[in-house]
C-alpha cells in the first residue's frame, strides 16, 4: 500500500471556537492510483491534503506512506515534507515567476534542488 490513512480528524482551534475539518477518515490509496477529492468549499479537503503533506498535524489519526508514518511518535517535524507535495485548483503561483519555477520553487527552499530532484 502507498497511501494509508486511518481513523484521521483534525479541529482548528481558536481563543473562543473548534471548528472540527476532518472526523475519522480512513482510506487507503495504491501506488499508481490515481484519487480525487471533491466536495464544497470548507469540507476539509485542502486540511486532508495539508496533513498528507505533512505541513498540519492532525489532531488524531496516522497518515503513513509506504509503510513510514508522516508524524512519527516524539519527532518534531514530519517526515513527509520532502516526500509530498500539492497544487490546490486555485492558482497560488507566483505571476513574474515561470510554471517551472513556480513548481521548484519548494526545492529550492529546502535547498534540494538538484539535477536529480528537478
Amino acid at each position: 500500500m502507498f497511501l494509508s490513512i486511518d481513523r484521521l480528524s483534525h479541529t482548528y482551534l481558536t481563543k473562543t471556537n473548534a471548528v472540527t475539518a476532518l472526523d475519522d477518515v480512513s482510506l487507503s490509496v495504491e501506488k499508481g492510483e490515481f484519487v480525487s477529492f471533491l466536495g464544497p468549499s470548507g469540507c476539509g479537503k485542502t486540511t486532508l491534503l495539508s496533513i498528507i503533506a505533512g505541513l498540519i498535524e492532525p489532531t488524531e489519526g496516522a497518515v503513513h506512506i509506504e509503510g513510514q508514518p508522516i508524524w512519527p511518535s516524539g519527532m518534531a517535524a514530519p517526515t513527509a515534507r520532502r516526500a509530498v507535495g500539492y497544487m490546490l485548483q486555485q492558482d497560488y503561483l507566483f505571476p513574474w515567476k515561470t510554471i517551472e519555477e513556480n513548481i521548484l520553487l519548494g526545492l529550492k527552499m529546502t535547498r534540494t534542488l538538484t539535477a536529480q530532484t528537478k
